[in-house]
């Protein structure tokens, strides 16, 4: 592979590394859960099938509603009572 192939292919998937930038930023689990399901997001759009981006885009906009939210806390909640355990 030569260095303009490795320039090109760190260019393409350099927003992993914003994804991964956000996450290490963010305390908040909900807000955490918006990130991954943005670099989901990103990830489904560079296949070449579009089943895969209609189910991360409907996830997505799941884990974004209010319910979602709920849901998110409600499971970091579950997964911290049994660590406590």
């Amino acid at each position: 592979m030569s260095i303009f192939e490795k320039l090109r292919l760190l260019s393409e998937w350099s927003p992993v590394l914003t994804f991964l930038q956000q996450l290490s930023r963010e305390d908040d689990p909900h807000a955490k859960s918006v990130i991954v399901f943005d670099a989901a997001e990103w990830l489904a759009d560079k296949t070449d099938t579009s089943w895969d981006d209609e189910l991360v885009e409907l996830l997505a906009d799941i884990v974004a509603s209010e319910e979602g939210e709920k849901l998110v806390r409600w499971i970091v909640a579950q997964i911290e009572a049994a660590d406590d355990e």
